[in-house]
């Protein structure tokens, strides 16, 4: 059940940025906002994901500046919010040229 909905989580990323990649002219500038998220207990360091994502289409990382996140979804989850402590969320902002 978690493998697919992550799968999928990562598949659909994939299919935005794909179309940004079509609809955005070359030399062309993006900014994406992403936040890292949690598989179960494991970082996922999402902002490099989709970094590493835009750079397979062709684009270049101008800028990464990272902020900490004080409130995120995981504490809606009563019994996720044990496990706060030990999680730091990152948010970032990346800026891209095609």
């Amino acid at each position: 059940y978690y493998l697919k909905t992550h799968q999928q989580y990562f598949h659909d990323i994939d299919l935005s940025l794909a179309q940004l990649n079509r609809c955005l002219v070359s030399g062309g500038e993006a900014v994406i906002v992403v936040q890292d998220s949690y598989y179960k207990d494991v970082r996922n360091d999402v902002p490099t994901i989709v970094s590493e994502m835009c750079t397979a289409l062709g684009w270049s990382l101008v800028k990464r500046v990272d902020f900490p996140v004080t409130r995120n979804l995981v504490g809606i989850n009563g019994r996720a919010k044990k496990y706060l402590d030990a999680r730091s969320a990152v948010e970032a902002v990346l800026h891209f040229r095609k």
